[in-house]
């Protein structure tokens, strides 16, 4: 006999059959662990992959915990579990494999949900489906670690991230209630409409979130491009020329200035290191150099992320990393920064003649004489956010010159000694006024030493605050026409300088030394 239940019955039996599911699971009545502060859960998220260990049918009927353990023994602390499937007994079970596998082995789960047919047909009905699903799996997961965080949606793409942000603020006001109902104290990941951090600033979120959130945006998803075309500019990357290497930082610092306002840390959710889907679109060399400055910039921000992806460096079939993604792996694995902090001098123009690698420090006259440099340096490749100092006499004396990116000619530029160093322990001081990406010179983030003068308009009060990269004030002080920051406490590294007066407010990253 063929039964015939109604909708209501429906949804009584599959919260009875989650119910069944999840009650034999351990700790049952509630997670095993405290609820992890958002800060701390940001620090904890690292590095890792974009992964199809949900999305793909392929992919998921080879996935075994070696997988896991594979990935675990790179070093790569992070997955985010995209899936895009109903929500399904089988697909429950499955995630809850994966997700018990990667907490067994120090990796973070962080399930992010795609709802196609919702994002290009925003309807009530279809943000009712998008709801019921995030309801019915957080119900299941209630009993979890704090350790998996729900990563509300893999992008704010098509009809729906063209739509104004009042509409996803919207979503949101329904979505996470359910989500709250059964898990009132998990990391909850919002991306805003688009992805790009540009979009965090219109995110508004619901009072029912509570305390426990942060943001993931994303940037070079499907890798950079050499393409010229104006919606593509600031994805473009050839030889990484200084404008190409700036944007990365720019998009982390728009990321940055949301925290500030919020308190609440971003992880850059998905980026790709090269046009991974378009085979011989950059060489290996260009991938990797590619990949070492994105490595290089989100450790100098203190920026968790994970890339795009993790099928086209590993294949789940054979349990193997796929040889020809080797070099790329290292890459991301940071393998090549000490490489990329190292100049390269050259006794010819044009970067020709005897090459000298040398690593930061400084060089009085008689190195020059040991390697019979003296008088030969004509060019000199310097990496992204490290100085050249020369000067013209030894004992670092005389004329001095500073020059902050490659030179195919010094001709012209006596070097009796020289200083190589990183931009944020050169002499630069912060200057006055509204300081711009380029106050002095190339030198950015613009260093400090802990104390400086910032005068404005005459009648204007200004206040100034200093926040570390996890937003929390370490300082906070005021004035009538300008004030003194004097913050000698201030240990070295990055920070966010924030100035507020009546008619304007602007943030910027500072490196103390």
């Amino acid at each position: 006999m063929i039964r015939y239940f109604t909708r209501s019955v429906q949804l009584c039996l599959f919260q009875t059959l989650l119910l069944i599911l999840s009650s034999g699971l351990p700790g049952f009545t509630q997670p095993p662990d405290d609820p992890i502060d958002p800060i701390a859960y940001a620090a904890m998220i690292g590095t890792g992959f974009d992964v199809g260990w949900a999305q793909f049918p392929g992919v998921m009927n080879n996935y075994t915990e070696q997988v896991v353990i594979d990935y675990a023994s790179e070093g790569f602390t992070n997955a985010r579990i995209r899936t895009h499937f109903d929500l399904s007994p089988e697909l429950l079970v499955h995630l809850d494999s994966v997700v018990t596998h990667c907490l067994r082995h120090g990796v973070l789960p962080i399930v992010a949900y795609e709802s196609e047919e919702a994002e290009e047909d925003p309807t009530r009905t279809n943000l009712e489906k998008v709801v019921k699903w995030w309801g019915d799996f957080a119900f299941y997961f209630r009993n979890h670690s704090h350790k998996l965080a729900f990563n509300l949606f893999i992008e704010v793409t098509h009809t729906l991230g063209d739509l104004p942000p009042d509409t996803l603020n919207l979503w949101y006001q329904h979505i996470i209630p359910a989500i709250r109902e059964s898990n009132p104290d998990r990391i909850l990941i919002l991306p805003p409409r688009g992805a790009y951090p540009e979009g965090l600033g219109s995110l508004v979120v619901p009072p029912e979130t509570g305390y426990y959130y942060m943001a993931e945006w994303h940037d070079y998803a499907g890798g950079p491009t050499k393409l010229l075309s104006p919606d593509k500019l600031h994805k473009r990357w050839t030889t990484g020329t200084e404008i190409e290497r700036d944007q990365i930082g720019i998009s982390i610092e728009t990321a940055l200035e949301w925290t500030v306002q919020t308190g609440k840390p971003t992880w850059m959710g998905a980026w790709m290191a090269g046009k991974l889907n378009e085979p011989d679109y950059y060489t290996p060399e260009e991938e990797c150099i590619f990949a070492t400055h994105m490595v290089k910039e989100f450790a100098r921000y203190q920026m968790p992320w994970s890339t795009n992806a993790h099928q086209h460096f590993y294949d789940v079939s054979t349990l193997e990393w796929l040889p020809g993604r080797q070099l790329l792996l290292e890459a991301l694995k940071g393998k090549y920064l000490e490489e990329a902090n190292r100049m390269f001098l050259y006794t010819g123009l044009d970067y020709n003649g005897r090459m000298k690698p040398v690593e930061i420090g400084f060089y009085d006259y008689d190195f020059l004489e040991r390697y019979d440099l003296a008088d030969q340096i004509r060019s000199a490749k310097i990496p992204w956010g490290f100085v050249l100092e020369t000067f013209s006499d030894p004992g670092f004396t005389g004329n001095k010159q500073v020059i902050t990116g490659d030179q195919s000619n010094l001709d012209g530029i006596p070097i009796a000694s020289f200083k190589f160093r990183d931009i944020a322990f050169t002499d630069y001081v912060l200057g006055t006024g509204n300081p711009s990406n380029v106050t002095q010179g190339y030198a950015y983030p613009n260093p400090f030493c802990g104390q400086f003068r910032l005068m404005l308009e005459p009648g204007e009060e200004v206040s100034v605050r200093i926040y570390d990269l996890r937003g929390r004030c370490l300082f906070m002080t005021s004035g009538l026409n300008g004030t003194d920051v004097l913050a000698p406490g201030l240990e070295e590294g990055m920070y966010l300088l924030k100035v507020t007066s009546p008619t304007e407010e602007w943030t910027q990253s500072i490196i103390c030394t």
